[in-house]
């Protein structure tokens, strides 16, 4: 089964996978809230996800938040877990429909034990989800969103480097370095990397016009 960590602790980090991956998890860690959110929002799509409630750039529960409010993830199963053992974050978690929670430190019996409830529970929702449930198109939602995140920062990434070219001295073609022959000169080097995101540049365009935009509403989280 594929299993989502999302953890800062990098200590806590590495016990919890190594506890999953010795009972033949594949296990996919991330170092706090928003890089979790990201890669389930680019088709991570896990059998469990295991959230630490405090992580810097979004908490463990403002994650939950999203997934009990995004169709997607509504069969992803979730566990919490944290060191804190207040009322109010336990209450938290249950308004969520939290169901499982694990405590810090951890006990690999009792983390296996959750882990192996919640995917039983899985497998079961699973099994009794009607034929027709699935949300249409879903599937398509999720390859154009991860497309056009791609060509955003390739984007990015091309205005950069076009900048940086532009600005550099090899830009009139005529740069040598201590007099060195022409043959042996920078600029064909220049040159070649400006060709390179040209052709880059073109092949995100190209890119773009295969995978039209989706609605920004439709893909509101």
């Amino acid at each position: 089964m594929k299993i989502l960590i999302a953890e800062d602790n990098a200590i806590s980090q590495e016990l919890l996978k190594k506890i999953l991956v010795t009972r033949g998890h594949e296990v996919v860690v991330a170092g706090d809230g928003r890089v979790a959110w990201d890669l389930l929002c680019q088709g991570l799509n896990p059998d469990l996800a295991i959230l630490d409630i405090m992580m810097p750039a979004m908490s463990g529960l403002e994650v939950l938040q999203r997934i009990r409010k995004d169709h997607r993830f509504k069969r992803l199963k979730t566990i919490l877990c944290s060191a804190l053992r207040d009322r109010e974050t336990i209450a938290q978690g249950a308004t969520l429909g939290i169901e499982y929670y694990i405590l810090k430190p951890f006990k690999p019996d009792l983390v296996l034990q959750q882990v192996e409830k919640a995917l039983v529970n899985a497998a079961a929702d699973h099994a009794n989800a009607p034929v027709n449930e699935s949300q249409p198109g879903a599937d398509d939602v999720s390859l154009l969103r991860s497309v056009n995140n791609v060509t955003d920062e390739i984007t990015r990434g091309l205005a950069i480097i076009k900048g940086s070219l532009a600005a550099s001295a090899l830009a009139n073609g005529t740069a040598t370095f201590h007099g060195e022959d022409k043959s042996k000169a920078l600029s064909p080097h220049f040159e070649a990397l400006r060709s390179l995101t040209q052709q880059i540049e073109s092949e995100v365009q190209q890119l773009r016009k295969k995978a039209p935009e989706i609605n920004t509403a439709a893909l509101a989280v």
